[in-house]
């Protein structure tokens, strides 16, 4: 008679390294993870610990950072340069997090003496448990493509960064929120989400816990603006994440608006960049998230200087409810921007000539409540007293298909050589006057000539001088309109432009735009 047994052969949990000088913790420690099912190899010394990482491939590495011989530094030095363990994660163990910052990498963590058995359990599970999904999901193929649930974008890039991918990942949180992000040899280049580059939007995208992915393998040409390496990368994006979040309950909603409290004369000089350029867009925005939009740095920097403004009292949280939102009306309807798409015009470029300062900011302010409208990044620094910006102002982007490029021409003689080489394909143009014209008349006659050298004359529509005051400078203005109409005679109808009449400033850009029969 025979007897057969089915012998299944004991199923062995990962390997992990363990490698700390305190021979009683060591033995600690490897009892109790045995216990929950991990094979684990204890050493004492740098020297046994590098061997027995480059033979044995372990899955983790526990690595005591005052480790002798060979120290931690050192240690992670040689594995990740090493093909067989670069990819080795590492939980560092110590009484001091921050002799590690330098060498902790994103797929790294840390747990402080003395141990708590169930936290270190507990990491060890998330990391092991985060490479399991990774592996799932990237099969080698040549498309990768998922949910955040399922993993999260920082495994992702680290992913693609250490299988030195090219190519674009598309992470979509909502139908409004997507990120482009562009990887070259497994490095992040630039990050897109509508009109946000660079790491500002790399690291909003982090805070992301919902939504799909899906990564294209292509030729990358997209410039760089990203140019920090990937991990160091990712974990500031991480930290600042965290940081965000435990701050976010000390913040104002994003729909609150903000106002200055602070006389702007009595703000002491040598204020950081961030807070000078958060003051700035108040100017121009009281929303708070308009302002985290438009602002040039990342997010949580933003909310934290004003969380830094408010607890000052330099601003304040407006008390009043805000206006109404007027009616809606688009600057092109949806047939006429297709009538231009025709043509073949999806940029064009519109000049603002402006011989002050203080009429370029009223054009913002009456510009800022247009959802089409986003301000150059940065430009508000150049918004300073008897400074005037040159270039580049913002974009008015009416769909997927149409962008409206907005450039500032100061009249000043020092810039007017400037100006036919930054004028190209222009297809309309603003004058910007204050009442008292008559102290710019000469500019007047320069803009003109200007005018009439481009691809369209003064004589058409696609001239509009603007008064930037209210109603009641009508009187004021009517004095000068002789002087006006000789210095300009396509002047003869002239608009009024103020900061509270945006649905004015829409019909002006529709009246330059539309097009023409």
């Amino acid at each position: 008679m025979k007897i057969t047994r089915d012998l299944k052969p004991p199923t062995l949990g990962p390997v992990i390294l363990l490698a700390d000088r305190d021979q009683k913790s060591l033995i600690q420690l490897r009892e109790q993870l045995k216990t929950h099912g991990y094979q684990v190899k204890a050493v004492q010394d740098g020297v046994k610990a590098l061997e027995t990482a480059i033979i044995d491939t372990p899955n983790l590495v526990i690595l005591g950072i005052d480790l002798p011989f060979i120290p931690a530094h050192k240690f992670c030095e040689i594995i990740r340069s090493n093909p067989r363990t670069d990819k080795t994660p590492i939980i560092f163990i110590g009484e001091n997090e921050q002799a590690i910052d330098e060498i902790k990498t994103i797929k790294d963590s840390f747990v402080p003496k003395p141990i708590d058995l169930r936290q270190i359990t507990a990491e060890i599970d998330r990391i092991l448990g985060r490479i399991k999904k990774v592996e799932e999901v990237y099969s080698g193929e040549k498309e990768i493509a998922g949910s955040l649930t399922q993993i999260p974008l920082v495994d992702l890039f680290q992913v693609l960064t250490l299988n030195r991918r090219e190519g674009q990942l598309l992470v979509k949180k909502n139908e409004n929120e997507i990120c482009q992000v562009f990887l070259k040899e497994g490095m992040i280049i630039n990050a897109v989400i509508n009109e946000t580059e660079g790491e500002k939007a790399l690291f909003r995208a982090l805070t992301w816990k919902e939504g799909k992915f899906e990564f294209i393998p292509i030729h990358v040409t997209t410039q760089t603006r990203i140019a920090s390496p990937t991990g160091k990368l990712l974990m500031e994006g991480m930290r600042q994440a965290d940081e965000l979040e435990r701050l976010s309950r000390f913040l104002p909603d994003p729909e609150a608006n903000l106002s200055l409290k602070a006389e702007r004369e009595s703000l002491p000089l040598g204020l950081r960049p961030i807070i000078q350029e958060v003051l700035l867009l108040l100017e121009f925005y009281n929303r708070v998230q308009d302002i985290v939009e438009h602002c040039s740095f990342p997010d949580y920097e933003v909310y934290r200087s004003i969380h830094s403004l408010l607890r000052k009292g330099i601003i304040a949280v407006d008390t009043k409810p805000a206006p109404a939102p007027s009616r809606e009306i688009s600057i092109l309807e949806p047939d006429e921007i297709q009538r231009l798409k025709q043509k073949g015009i999806e940029w064009m470029r519109v000049l603002l000539f402006s011989p002050l300062v203080e009429g370029v900011k009223v054009f913002v302010q009456a510009l800022a409540g247009l959802p089409e409208f986003r301000l150059e990044e940065g430009i508000a620094f150049e918004f300073k007293p008897g400074t005037l910006p040159l270039g580049s102002l913002g974009k008015l982007r009416l769909n997927e298909s149409l962008t409206i490029q907005l450039t500032t021409l100061p009249t000043d003689p020092e810039f007017r050589p400037l100006w036919q080489s930054i004028s190209s394909d222009t297809f309309g143009a603003f004058l910007l006057l204050p009442p008292e014209i008559e102290h710019h008349l000469g500019d007047l006659r320069v803009v003109r000539e200007f005018l009439t050298q481009l691809r369209f004359g003064p004589g058409h529509e696609e001239i509009r001088i603007l008064i930037l005051g209210e109603e009641k400078d009508r009187a004021k203005l009517a004095a000068q309109k002789s002087k006006l109409i000789s210095a300009f005679p396509e002047a003869e109808e002239t608009f009024f432009l103020s900061p509270a009449r945006q649905s004015s400033t829409r019909e002006l850009f529709y009246q330059i735009l539309k097009p023409k029969t």
